[in-house]
């Protein structure tokens, strides 16, 4: 038998126990009292039945209550609970099945005529986008997991949620509120890796990875979008990311490129948000696309496009070794596909380590 959720924040154990997951001290007793290693995959898999029964959008009040319920549980753990405890008491396979419900309702969302049409979404969908906002902000595993799940898939599958409010050959763009909750999922998922990952990863390698999968030509656009809550301090140290990454930026912001061609878009006018874009986030993206121009009329980053890069430390070297990923400059080696790039695996992540007994996770 499992945990159930008796209302608003509180919990309650097979035992009677009952804890307030809005609190740091119920959330961390919450994780340490689950015997079975059951925290979320057992109330993912019933949601998900659910859904495939009844289609969502014939869900009743009771379905629909239930489902936010746990969702809104889920929010609250990833915000309060120790990131520490968090890290050493919940399976990957939890994650795992966590990172496939929220694809898939993703992609649910994508096909809805309200989202095409509006670009907003209900409370239920919203308290999903919340749960993504809360994992990745505080948690570091749910977003390697992220980038090693399916060849980045969940990244895909955002982009396309994007993608789907724009049009085939339209402008749209979520409304404010849920364009916040995107644009900090992506920020969220920026600032886990090069920060707290024990590998961190260098700006330009998260700039590829969301190129690959055309989340950042998406970003780029709902940057421009007026938020309620300002997140321009934010969004500009990305940019100045970005702006210093000039051999990427000589690639793949070129002319034909599905980012070039957007940032040309956002510039001209022709793409991103109707309303006023906020002024230093145009000015940045203008001297941005400057910088491009100059670089493309330069023969010397010509030259440079067909030089190799370091993953770990983002700098090209043309004694790059390829088949061994070894950069001469930083001296460090990466085997890729592997979670291990991201973060160290457990001896045994099967078993429970006692935190009591042991100062940190063995990774």
């Amino acid at each position: 038998m499992t945990w159930t959720i008796l209302g608003g924040s509180i919990v309650q154990l097979p035992d009677g126990r009952r804890f307030d997951t809005e609190t740091t001290k119920g959330a961390n007793e919450f994780l340490e009292g689950i015997s079975d290693n059951d925290f979320f995959s057992s109330k993912l898999k019933a949601i998900s039945k659910t859904r495939t029964k009844k289609k969502k959008l014939r869900l009743t009040a009771n379905d629909k209550d239930r489902i936010q319920k746990i969702h809104s549980t889920i929010e609250s753990l990833s915000m309060n609970a120790n990131p520490k405890l968090f890290r050493e008491l919940i399976p990957y396979s939890d994650i795992r099945c966590w990172l496939d419900y929220v694809i898939n309702d993703m992609k649910l969302m994508s096909k809805k005529k309200s989202w095409i049409k509006t670009g907003d979404l209900d409370e239920l969908d919203n308290r999903v986008l919340r749960s993504i906002l809360a994992m990745f902000r505080n948690h570091v595993v749910p977003v390697a997991l992220a980038f090693e799940q399916g060849n980045n898939k969940f990244f895909y599958v955002l982009a396309d949620l994007v993608k789907a409010r724009k049009g085939n050959k339209g402008r749209g763009l979520p409304v404010p509120r849920v364009n916040s909750t995107i644009t900090g999922i992506v920020v969220a998922a920026m600032e886990t890796a090069v920060v707290k990952f024990d590998n961190p990863w260098s700006p330009e390698m998260l700039f590829k990875k969301f190129e690959a999968t055309g989340l950042l030509e998406q970003f780029l656009r709902c940057m421009t979008v007026p938020a309620d809550a300002d997140p321009t301090a934010c969004l500009m140290h990305i940019l100045d990311s970005l702006q210093r990454c000039a051999l990427f930026l000589s690639k793949k912001f070129k002319s034909g490129e599905p980012c070039g061609d957007t940032l040309k878009a956002i510039v001209e006018g022709k793409d991103g948000s109707l309303v006023a874009v906020p002024s230093a986030i145009h000015q940045r993206l203008k001297t941005i696309y400057s910088l491009v121009k100059v670089m493309d009329s330069s023969q010397l980053f010509k030259k440079r496009r067909g030089c190799k890069a370091c993953d770990h430390c983002g700098k090209s070297d043309q004694d790059f070794q390829n088949s061994y990923m070894f950069c001469s400059r930083c001296k460090h080696t990466i085997v890729k596909g592997q979670i291990g790039h991201f973060i160290r695996t457990p001896v045994n992540h099967q078993q429970r380590t006692n935190h009591t007994q042991n100062s940190a996770p063995q990774w």
